[in-house]
């Protein structure tokens, strides 16, 4: 193990580069949290008392602690935006936190530190992410804590305060989301392997203890949303490799090569960098030396989140977003990979290259055509909907797809769709409906073949077919139809 009194600390221009960074970092975040609310965000703004939030079906998918912070002080509007506030200064904090992890791996290269925090901070997940009222931003700046008070630990046994923060924070972990549950546990793995930290293993105790009640209640929870085998193998792909896609001049000529529908360019795309990353890990292979615990601390976190997606993926659909669990550890790694190596060239020709294939990797997803943003969409629907008044006629709004109603609900009201008591927002007592304005809104799960009665509205890609019969009174923005039902 280094000796962590030998590490000098960051120079001067590290610290300014390091400002400067962790600015663009906060600045990228504040500006994407001015989005319209996404639907996840909708569903988390939920009413109730701290039991009521703790029974709800949804502790089954998440935990309850990030609602019982945001949702209880404040109501519905407030809540959102304080999450959000939450989630970009955690999210921002993790850029900083992220290159003193770096740095010590790396035994105090400021160089390594600063490339795993310069990913960060400009990494698109990262920042979408950091932006929301969802708890990844709030996790990764926890596990980055977690991270640098666990090798403060290592380096120190006796600080007090190290073992209290280490406590703390692997408590939070998977109270915060549960995907914290394996990545503390491949932690605790690593130093019960070993005679040496093996003592340490035992201040996750009481973090496994405290949430096993929810994983009681999680897996007895039924309802649950069913595993997508196709959406696995993405999360996995997007996973490996940290969301960032090999070049479209490289991804292509294989697709071509190998006869793959151009449908699959995802998958192969990010397959390649996958494949890339992992290729900058072998410093670590070709060491002439013991890996350090700081090393297997960073490699078992980055794994446990690919065996998460691998095992948990066939129980209950995982998002991409658990990539920010991968964002935690994994730069760390690739950034400090090449100090593995003994000093000389090929520690030299390692740096530049990892540099190299992670700027390519960024400049490959900022440079891809960018998605469709319809976060504003209910926002501009609710200014200029009254101009389709004559079209509509005194008849439904229909809403496709569902849970719609809950987000454009709350855009209109600021008021979230209460999920605690499940009650209707019109006053016949309509499944998934409210009235509002002068108007019934009602949602249409999905496209029968026959054109419902009133003004058609989706607020996402449609399946083919989608409106057949109808009228297009508005190309885009949402999409909107005239429809009548055909006669018999």
């Amino acid at each position: 193990m280094d000796d962590a009194e030998t590490i000098p600390p960051p120079s001067l221009a590290a610290r300014l580069a390091l400002a400067a960074i962790t600015l663009a970092a906060l600045g990228l975040r504040a500006r994407d949290a001015l989005r319209g609310v996404s639907p996840e965000e909708a569903g988390d703004l939920r009413h109730g008392s701290a039991w009521k939030l703790w029974i709800d079906s949804e502790v089954g998918v998440n935990p309850p602690l990030l609602k019982w912070i945001v949702n209880l002080p404040f109501e519905c509007w407030d809540s959102l935006w304080f999450g959000r506030t939450l989630s970009v200064i955690a999210g921002t904090a993790a850029v900083a936190l992220t290159f003193f992890v770096t740095r010590r791996v790396a035994r105090g290269s400021d160089t390594a530190g600063l490339l795993a925090a310069g990913l960060l901070a400009v990494h698109a997940d990262a920042i979408r992410n950091s932006a929301e009222f969802r708890p990844y931003g709030v996790w990764q700046a926890v596990g980055a804590l977690h991270l640098l008070a666990l090798f403060h630990l290592l380096d120190d046994r006796a600080s007090v305060h190290a073992k209290r923060a280490v406590i703390a924070t692997a408590i939070l972990l998977p109270q915060l989301h549960y995907f914290g549950l394996p990545w503390t546990l491949a932690l605790a793995g690593v130093l019960a392997l070993s005679a040496d930290t093996r003592a340490l293993a035992k201040l996750y105790v009481p973090a496994f203890v405290l949430v096993s009640p929810l994983l009681a209640v999680s897996l007895a929870t039924p309802g649950l949303r069913r595993p997508d085998g196709h959406a696995v193998l993405h999360t996995i792909l997007g996973v490996t490799s940290m969301e960032l896609p090999s070049p479209a001049a490289v991804a292509a000529p294989v697709i071509d090569s190998f006869g793959i529908s151009r449908g699959e360019f995802y998958m192969v795309e990010h397959g390649l960098f996958a494949l890339t990353l992992a290729a900058l890990l072998l410093p670590y292979a070709m060491a002439e030396r013991r890996l350090t615990t700081h090393e297997r601390l960073l490699l078992a976190g980055a794994g446990s989140v690919l065996f998460s997606v691998l095992t948990l993926g066939q129980l209950h659909l995982v998002r991409s977003p658990i990539v920010m669990m991968t964002l935690t550890s994994l730069p760390a790694a690739l950034a400090a990979a090449p100090f593995a190596l003994a000093k000389g060239p090929g520690r030299d020709v390692m740096r530049i290259t990892t540099a190299a294939v992670l700027a390519t990797g960024l400049i490959a997803f900022w440079t891809r055509a960018p998605e469709v943003d319809r976060s504003h969409w209910p926002d501009a629907f609710l200014r200029t909907w009254h101009q389709h008044d004559d079209v509509r006629a005194g008849r439904d709004v229909i809403l496709y797809p569902q849970a719609t109603e809950m987000l454009l609900y709350l855009t209109a009201s600021h008021h979230a769709w209460d999920q605690v008591d499940g009650q209707s927002r019109c006053a016949d007592g309509t499944d998934h409906c409210f009235d509002w304005d002068g108007a019934r809104f009602v949602v249409m799960p999905k496209w029968t073949g026959t054109p419902p009665d009133g003004l058609l509205v989706a607020f996402s890609p449609t399946p083919k077919g989608f409106g057949a019969g109808c009228t297009v009174v508005q190309e885009d923005a949402p999409r909107m139809w005239d429809c009548h039902p055909t006669a018999p």
